[in-house]
């Protein structure tokens, strides 16, 4: 079996298989109740104002009156029509969605004579006001045994000379890497693949060892017969099946035109990716149409969770309230409109693989996998293993443990009084985005760090680091599939920071602190993360 490649043939087939099967049952995890009541609370609240973003835009294109949770509303003339850029949303959006959740285990008790009686102050100066268990660091510490300053690593050691090449000659450590990589990629075994990526990758080998750790098949070498494939695989558009009308053309064209125009925002004047620009807005075209990506990731568009859900679970949750005549044409339109919901700058998190791949398919197919494994994961509102509540938890966690100065002299900057702006007057624990007595709101008095690190979270870094620097975090992310790697890299960067940010005096100064992150180096400040 070794001389003919079936056993890494067979072997890849099982582990894909399995990886499949884990996916799975996290997404069916994930479509159901959430196990902790207030992120369950703010994952409804955001499905609903989806729900009827999109009745609204579905009716506006029809002409007809919407109607929702049995109020009747008619969409006004004079009123804008709404359109994708009403469903798009940002870290923005994120940060006011997580400022309003509250603290299911601190509740208003009306009996106590203090306000403060009740106050949990463990959480009295993080942003996110629930108590989510977080990695310690014992057990980051054996999640990544690999990230130890002992380890040499692509990304730090290219150029130290390394004797393990024989014969008493020294090599380069980059040239030792390659010639194992090489030799990664003829056996096309994934589990080898990750565990190579662990110390990082050669830019030349790249492209085969990360579709190998994604249970693809390599461009080059090993047997990529399957590649085609692979690489077609619900890349029809998601309305497949469907006969679509002239009118229904137009209306899908006018849906996509939209959803590419809302994440591309930028991309023409990125002085790193601006040649790129076509391809980039290609890949986009055809990945917010793809029926693979909306059944494979984590997401609230009606056409995932359609694909999803049940029959009856889908129409109880997601079907807008539409009287039954109009229902036909209700559903063949909404299934029309994209299959992710766009998020702005959603471009940058494949803008990076054009420097890994050449052809528009190879970006895609690879982008499809990444966004479905972690990217849709990491803006997701759930408490299962990599999604963005989690991440911000562990990042709080982690920072006020590490740098205990940093976030007293940030809470310092930001007011003596942000304490007082999480609690209204009566002493109720209401986590909203209210004014305290200085006009300021919540998000502005004791979240600078969460504000900060929240959008670095949601998209891997792609629009925080240089572009050879975001390969290389990636790299690492592809191989541990464990995204606490990133809050670990955004504590990392406070702590590197962390003399900076001591000599500011406005909050201001603490902005231009972090503004550019263009010349960090992501192994070095991984490994400094570890070395304590």
């Amino acid at each position: 079996m070794d001389d003919l490649g079936l056993k890494n043939y067979l072997s890849n087939i099982i582990y894909k298989l399995g990886e499949e099967r884990k996916q799975k049952s996290l997404l069916e995890e994930w479509k159901g109740d959430d196990a902790n009541p207030a992120v369950h609370a703010a994952k409804v609240h955001w499905k609903k104002n989806l729900k009827d973003t999109i009745a609204n835009i579905i009716l506006a294109s029809n002409g007809s009156a919407a109607s929702y949770d049995d109020d009747e509303k008619e969409i006004d003339d004079a009123s804008p029509v709404p359109t994708i850029q009403d469903l798009t949303f940002s870290t923005t959006t994120l940060l006011h969605t997580f400022a309003s959740l509250q603290n299911p285990n601190i509740t208003h008790a009306t009996t106590f004579s203090s306000p403060h009686a009740h106050t949990n102050t463990t959480n009295h100066y993080k942003f996110l006001p629930l108590s989510l268990k977080t990695p310690s660091l014992s057990k980051l510490n054996r999640t990544f045994p690999e990230l130890h300053p002992s380890n040499r690593h692509i990304g730090l050691d290219d150029n130290i000379k390394d004797g393990s090449s024989g014969g008493g000659t020294t090599t380069r450590f980059i040239k030792h890497r390659q010639n194992i990589g090489r030799k990664v990629i003829e056996g096309g075994y994934a589990p080898q693949a990750r565990q190579y990526l662990k110390y990082g990758s050669p830019a030349s080998l790249r492209g085969d060892l990360w579709r190998i750790a994604l249970g693809l098949t390599p461009l080059h070498g090993g047997d990529n017969s399957n590649s085609a494939m692979e690489d077609d695989e619900g890349q029809n558009k998601k309305g497949g099946g469907m006969d679509n009308d002239d009118d229904d053309e137009a209306l899908e064209a006018l849906f996509l035109e939209g959803f590419v125009k809302e994440v591309s925002l930028g991309i023409e004047n990125d002085e790193t990716y601006f040649p790129f620009e076509e391809l980039l807005r290609n890949v986009i075209s055809r990945f917010g149409r793809d029926k693979w990506v909306a059944q494979n990731s984590f997401g609230l568009m009606p056409f995932q969770q359609q694909q999803q859900n049940n029959e009856n679970d889908t129409r109880e949750n997601m079907e807008t309230t539409i009287p039954n005549d109009e229902n036909d044409d209700i559903s063949k339109t909404r299934r029309l409109l994209p299959s992710v919901q766009p998020f702005d700058g959603l471009i940058y998190l494949a803008a990076p693989l054009c420097l890994v791949y050449n052809t528009e398919r190879d970006v895609l197919t690879v982008f499809k996998h990444l966004y479905s494994h972690f990217f849709s994961r990491s803006m997701a509102i759930g408490t299962l293993p990599g999604m963005l509540p989690g991440l911000l938890a562990t990042f709080e966690d982690l920072l006020h443990s590490r740098v205990p100065d940093l976030v007293a002299h940030c809470i310092c900057l930001l007011g003596s009084n942000a304490a007082a702006a999480v609690r209204d007057a009566n002493g109720s624990d209401k986590c909203d985005d209210h004014n305290d007595e200085k006009g300021r709101t919540r998000t502005e008095t004791i979240s600078f760090p969460a504000k900060t690190a929240l959008p670095w979270l949601c998209t891997a870094f792609a629009r925080y680091l240089d572009v050879g620097e975001i390969l290389l975090l990636w790299d690492r992310v592809v191989a541990y599939r464990d995204l606490n790697l990133l809050s670990v890299l955004a504590v990392s960067v406070f702590m590197f920071r962390k003399g900076q940010v001591l000599k500011c005096t406005s909050v201001r100064e603490l902005e231009d602190v972090f503004e550019d992150g263009r010349r960090l180096k992501v192994v070095p400040l991984l490994q400094a993360f570890f070395a304590e």
